[in-house]
């Protein structure tokens, strides 16, 4: 018996150390890598191009980042090197008594394919080619010919149709009032350039995500194990660096392009009207000369200005109670009185979603494949904390940039119609 434990005690000993697995449900996964990865850097060179006055980025090299990112994230979850891995021992397993463990069929290539399948359903159709000066009744049927591509049965497609009729009507109102109140020019027609790609491919993003299927075959809910080397090991596409590389080129050499557009767009119906109206003196002898802009902002583009202004101090204000909550919770966790609290509610989910939803393990954990199940430390519970703080700053950040991409109209406005 001395000589057993002493041989038992060297194979402890020289035991190789268990793989280095982090894990998360496949909806976790998925929408926490799109909000870092997808919508952080889109919305982010959407602001710059909106601070610069220029048209937001085509949809061509949005959808090639998000398809990027899709299939990144299936060769992570399916990868070669999760197959290698001979975790864990299944005389331990086939026990029942760790509860711990995982199963054995979790790297199987069965699982890892069903795991593959499942997220490379989420990628969207390539995007035509568009000119950026089509009229506007062929964009909207462009736009709508793309939504209709998407897989979607009836219901959705009706959900889908209506969500762009709307985002489309909003920006030929807004287009329309701007001429007028800013041109006197009524029933100005918007071009490609004014469409709000960022906006509709991130429809089209959210769309997918909710369709997926997260449940796997025996009904439970999918979970994904990955090394997380090889997930940070994501490479934007050829096509997204270089549409970022053109913004900063058009930044300096091609400044306030959108507000020339808009121009081009008004000297257009000016030119109609002119032809029609030969009679008035006034509108004829407008077509010679350049378009000129009042002195003033009109009435309506103050209002927005004061609407933005307002909500841009709500905003400081949530930042001050965010700040606020993050220190009482550090002061919880000094006391040794946190507790778990459910994740919150992702960018990507649905609003069935935010009125109830479902409950996962907090991600990503590092597995604890060695020890029976215990509490978690107090070190523990403030690694776990440190996470989500940093995710509710990550999803707080994602949601200023969407909001200020509503608010900045106002702002572009006054800013730029100077501009003529």
């Amino acid at each position: 018996m001395y000589w057993l434990c002493e041989g038992l005690s060297w194979l402890g000993d020289r035991a190789p150390l268990p793989p280095c697995l982090e894990t998360e449900t496949l909806r976790d996964y998925i929408e926490n890598s799109l909000a870092g990865e997808f919508s952080s850097v889109v919305y982010q060179d959407a602001a710059q191009r909106r601070k610069a006055g220029l048209p937001q980025q085509t949809p061509g090299p949005i959808v090639c980042l998000y398809n990027s990112l899709v299939e990144h994230l299936a060769r992570v979850a399916s990868s070669n090197n999760l197959q290698a891995l001979s975790w864990p021992v299944a005389e331990f397993v086939m026990t029942g008594h760790r509860t711990d463990l995982l199963s054995l069929e979790w790297n199987s290539e069965t699982q890892l394919m069903l795991l593959q399948e499942r997220i490379l359903a989420l990628r969207l159709p390539p995007v035509p080619y568009i000119d950026g000066e089509e009229d506007w009744s062929s964009v909207c049927q462009y736009c709508a010919d793309y939504v209709l591509s998407l897989p979607a049965d009836s219901k959705e497609q009706t959900v889908l149709l209506t969500r762009l009729r709307w985002l489309l009507n909003r920006v030929q109102t807004e287009f329309e009032d701007t001429c007028y109140l800013d041109y006197d020019v009524p029933n100005c027609e918007p071009t490609a350039a004014h469409v709000p790609w960022t906006r509709l491919v991130e429809m089209c993003v959210s769309h997918m995500v909710q369709r997926l299927d997260w449940v796997g075959e025996d009904g439970s809910v999918l979970t994904v194990h990955y090394l997380p080397e090889e997930l940070s090991g994501f490479t934007q596409p050829p096509e997204w660096r270089a549409a970022v590389g053109n913004t900063s080129a058009e930044v300096l050499e091609q400044p306030h392009s959108l507000v020339v557009a808009t121009q081009q767009s008004v000297r257009k119906k000016h030119q109609e009207l002119s032809r029609v109206e030969t009679t008035d003196t006034s509108t004829a002898d407008t077509t010679d000369g350049d378009l000129k802009l009042e002195d003033k902002l009109s009435p309506a583009v103050s209002a927005l200005i004061r609407k933005a202004e307002e909500l841009r101090k709500k905003i400081a204000q949530e930042r001050v109670q965010t700040k606020s909550y993050e220190d009482q919770l550090q002061v919880y966790v000094e006391d040794g009185q946190y507790q778990h609290q459910p994740p919150g509610v992702s960018p990507f989910s649905s609003p069935e979603d935010m009125r109830d939803p479902p409950p996962s393990p907090p991600g990503p954990d590092r597995l604890d494949l060695t020890a029976q199940p215990r509490r978690l430390s107090l070190e523990e519970n403030l690694e776990e904390l440190r996470w989500r703080i940093a995710a509710g700053k990550r999803d707080f950040r994602l949601s200023e940039l969407r909001l200020n991409s509503l608010l900045d109209m106002g702002d572009f406005q006054a800013k730029h119609f100077q501009y003529s």
